[in-house]
C-alpha cells in the first residue's frame, strides 16, 4: 500500500536507524560489533521499515485505462479503482466513443497520475486535453 519511494526511504531508514541502535548498545557495553550484527540489525531494521511504509503509505487504490476505438488508443485515464464503470460511462455520455477500455491493476494514485501523464505524452490519444497540447 505504499508507493516505491515510501518502501524505499522507510527501509533505508530503518536499517540505518536499527544499525546505529546496535552500534550505540554494542559501545555502552564494551562489546564488540560484528559484521554479522550489523547484517542482522540492517536485515530486521530494513523490515521494519518497510511494514511502516505499508501501514502508512499511500493506498493502493487508483487504476490506469485506456480507451480504444477499434485499434487506436483514443483516451489515457486515471480513476478509483472502485469506479472504473461508472467513469467509463461518463466519457461515453459526454460524447467519447469507446470499442473497448482496458485497465491495469490498483496502485497509488501518485504513481497512476506519473503513468498517466507518460502514457499521453507518448501515445497523443485524440480525447486527451491535458498534457497533449502542443
Amino acid at each position: 500500500m505504499a508507493t516505491k519511494t515510501e518502501r524505499w526511504v522507510c527501509s533505508i531508514l530503518g536499517a540505518v536507524l536499527n544499525i546505529w541502535q546496535g552500534h550505540e548498545k554494542a559501545k555502552a557495553n564494551n562489546e564488540v560489533y560484528t559484521f554479522g550484527k550489523v547484517l542482522t540489525r540492517g536485515l530486521l531494521g530494513a523490515g521494519g521499515g518497510l511494514a511502516v511504509a505499508e501501514i502508512f503509505g499511500e493506498p493502493n487504490n487508483t487504476v490506469n485505462y485506456t480507451g480504444y476505438d477499434g485499434k487506436p488508443k483514443v483516451y489515457h485515464g486515471v480513476t478509483f479503482d472502485y469506479r472504473i464503470d461508472k467513469r467509463v460511462a461518463e466519457h461515453i455520455r459526454d460524447g467519447k466513443k469507446f470499442t473497448r477500455v482496458v485497465y491495469d491493476y490498483p496502485k497509488p494514485r501518485s504513481e497512476a497520475l506519473v503513468l498517466e501523464k507518460k502514457n499521453i505524452l507518448q501515445d497523443r490519444p485524440k480525447y486527451n486535453i491535458q498534457h497533449n497540447s502542443n
